[in-house]
């Protein structure tokens, strides 16, 4: 996968990941190799929450079921 140059998707990214250091940032000291995996695992969750938001703001249904919480639950990601 390669993202445009200068595109909305570097720059949300960009904000994810910021999101992401902060979160880890207050549980431990970055060059703790525990600190990799707050970040990991909240990067993670951000991205799986940001799809999911753009599945509701577009109704995504598969039949009468709406997908988001169903893709949530498929990465572990509470509600």
């Amino acid at each position: 996968m390669k993202f445009k140059e200068g595109g909305m998707m570097n720059k949300l990214i960009k904000q994810l990941a910021d999101q992401a250091t902060d979160y880890a940032d207050g549980y431990d000291d970055r060059h703790e190799p525990i600190w990799w995996q707050f970040y990991n695992e909240r990067f993670a969750e951000l991205i799986v929450e940001e799809c999911c938001a753009v599945m509701n703001d577009h109704d995504s249904f598969y039949g009468e079921v709406m997908m988001s919480p169903l893709i949530k639950k498929h990465f572990g990601v509470e509600q």
